[in-house]
């Protein structure tokens, strides 16, 4: 059977121009782990979400896409996937959604805005 779990995402998160933020998700049934190929995606008001974070599935929770500011780093930590933002800039604004891989389907996606 396929696996089942819900991602869950903290509400808003807010700070200051030149600030940081760590943006948590995990699954409700446990820890994330490298196998759910933790991904994320960045939607500017007004715009189609894109694809700023992605997983090997192994090792490396931080790969990028050409044009993705460095500024931006994903890591897996104390169970849960993080997105952190250093150095935060206004254009930075906007929804932040975690994809979990279950193995066969996507899970249901949660949102927040930072």
């Amino acid at each position: 059977s396929v696996a089942q779990f819900t991602v869950l995402q903290e509400g808003t998160i807010t700070t200051s121009l030149g600030g940081s933020v760590r943006l948590p998700c995990s699954r409700s049934d446990g820890s994330v782990a490298a196998g759910n190929y933790p991904t994320w995606v960045y939607q500017a008001p007004g715009s189609v979400p894109k694809g700023v974070v992605g997983s090997n599935g192994n090792d490396n929770h931080n790969i990028k896409p050409p044009g993705i500011s460095d500024r931006l780093t994903g890591s897996i930590s104390g169970g849960s996937a993080i997105l952190s933002i250093i150095n935060v800039q206004a254009a930075d604004d906007g929804m932040y959604y975690c994809i979990l891989w279950t193995g066969s389907a996507h899970t249901v996606l949660q949102s927040y805005t930072p």
